[in-house]
């Protein structure tokens, strides 16, 4: 997967996570990342090579996490996005 695809496949799914309108993307960045039992939350099941999509407004952030299959593994927000998403 290339940089380009991985982000027609974060704008496709922003939806999904949800990413807001006015949020756009800032970086696309190739990464290894530890994915963990969802269920637990503790548990490390595997390493997983990804892109992680950056989207910004401001200084508020979302960051997902792309794999080779063009699905989302994992979504991150930083604290004023989740403010802005109340």
């Amino acid at each position: 997967m290339t940089e380009a695809e991985a982000i027609a496949a974060a704008e496709r799914q922003r939806s999904f996570v949800p990413v807001p309108a006015p949020y756009q993307v800032r970086t696309a960045q190739r990464r290894w990342i530890e994915l963990l039992d969802e269920a637990s939350g503790v548990r490390w099941v595997r390493d997983c090579l990804v892109w992680v999509v950056r989207f910004a407004a401001g200084i508020a952030w979302i960051e997902v996490a792309i794999d080779s299959t063009g699905a989302i593994v994992r979504a991150q927000r930083s604290r004023g996005a989740m403010e802005g998403l109340r």
